[in-house]
This record gives C-alpha cells, structure tokens and sequence, in this order.
C-alpha cells in the first residue's frame, strides 16, 4: 500500500475534507492519501513574509510525514512554496502542482496559460514558468483577482471569472 501526504499549506482545516472529496475516487487501488494542513501558520500566503512563514511549518510537516512512514509528499498550492528545499530534506518525492500541470502540458497541445487568483502572484509564477523551463510554450499568467477564501464561497462565480 502507497501513503500519499497531501498538504494544504494554509493555516486552516477548511479545505481537508474538500481534498479528500477530490483526490479519493481517482486513486489507484492501494493507495492512500492523507489530507492534513499546517497549524499555527498564516491562513494564505498572498504575500512574501506568510509565504516564509507557510514554508518554515511546511519543513517541518515534510520530515514529519516521511518519519511517520509516508510515501510521497504533496504541496498543495500552485505556487510550489518550498518545493526546491523540501526536495532537499527528504527522500520521499514531493510534488508541487504547478510544476506537475506544466510538466504533463505537452501532451495537450503546444501552447498553454497560468490562470491564478489574484495579481500579486502573476510575477512570481512567471517566474517560476521560466525556472520550470516552459517560459517560450506561456502565452500568459493571468489574475482573476479572487482570494482562495472567497473562492471556495463561490466557485460558479470563479469559474464565470475563469472563463
């Protein structure tokens, strides 16, 4: 059997069982995964410093998760915070979800797009688009201008912004 720690990286348990509602039916047989999230931590990571702190508390979950016998180690947020060093610090392997969607665009087509929530972060997932070595297949990083609370409020409206 396969333990797969799937990480919401925000201060909150607000989205643990929303995880597990999505991951659960597309598991392969044997395989596990567990949603857990970082206690005593900013609840987003909109700006540099709680991004910082999310990262130092992500550390600490990683070495935790491969201590208590995980087999893979998800960071659930676009952004990839820590990936690089948490890759560093342990054996298991870690997963960013933007480095995962950009790695599995080709199949898809020849161009692609970042949709994100907000503006704040457009610069820095160019960024990271350019580290990831895809920069010349992005057409565009785009902002829909929500923050992750309000859209787990009101997904059709995010979706309608999406579009």
């Amino acid at each position: 059997m396969s333990r797969i720690c799937f990480c919401n990286p925000f201060g909150t348990d607000q989205f643990d069982d929303l995880v597990l509602e999505t991951l659960t039916p597309y598991l392969r047989e044997g395989t596990v995964v567990e949603s857990v999230h970082i206690a005593d931590c900013p609840r987003n990571i909109d700006y540099y410093l709680p991004k910082h702190l999310v990262e130092t508390e992500l550390f600490k979950l990683i070495l935790a998760a491969e201590e208590d016998g995980f087999d893979a180690f998800v960071i659930g947020c676009c952004y990839d915070p820590g990936l690089t060093v948490a890759r560093e610090i342990t054996s298991m392997p870690v997963v960013g979800p933007l480095e995962a969607c950009i790695g599995n665009v080709r199949p898809f087509g020849q161009r692609f797009s970042v949709v994100t929530d907000h503006r704040k972060a457009v610069p820095e997932l160019e960024d990271m688009v350019r580290k990831y070595g895809a920069w010349p297949n992005c057409r565009s990083v785009r902002a829909i201008d929500w923050y992750v609370d309000d859209m787990v409020k009101d997904p059709a409206a995010v979706a309608r912004a999406v579009a």
